[in-house]
């Protein structure tokens, strides 16, 4: 999607795989998962600019060695826990909060950007958790329930 200031009258785009499009916001779809170097250049009568950025797809099947940009926050959490995923979309990922004894207590789906998890039903501890992709841990650490 273009965010673009200055009124650009010009979009070119370059998804990393070989395609383009000159549309303002298109719509790409990608044949399979993987990193791709995607660039937007946009102009108008008084100059251009270009924006590029580093995007993982989700893999049919995950590799072990993802370095995936993940914040959770707020750490200790009271009710409302927001999960950023960045540069990565994932395919069927979910969060799992797993007790000190290992036994799995809560999860969700989460998808690419921001996501809001309620967590006012589960009691005060301490917890691991972890997101997962397909069956593969591609992130993890611990968390706090006020």
């Amino acid at each position: 999607t273009d965010l673009s200031y200055y009124e650009p009258k010009h979009w070119s785009w370059d998804f990393g795989d070989g395609k383009t499009s000159t549309e303002r916001s298109p719509y790409h779809t990608y044949q399979k998962g993987g990193t791709y170097e995607v660039c937007l250049s946009v102009s108008n009568d008084f100059g251009s600019n270009t924006y590029c950025r580093s995007l993982q797809l989700a893999l049919s099947e995950v590799s072990h060695d993802l370095n995936i940009a993940v914040s959770i926050f707020p750490n200790p959490v009271r009710d409302l826990l927001t999960v950023s995923l960045e540069d990565y979309i994932p395919r069927d990922a979910e969060i799992q909060l797993l007790d000190l004894s290992g036994k799995k207590v809560f999860s969700t789906k989460v998808r690419y950007g921001w996501n809001s998890i309620e967590l006012h039903t589960i009691a005060a501890g301490m917890y691991a958790y972890q997101i997962t992709e397909a069956g593969v841990i591609v992130h993890a650490g611990k968390l706090v329930k006020l």
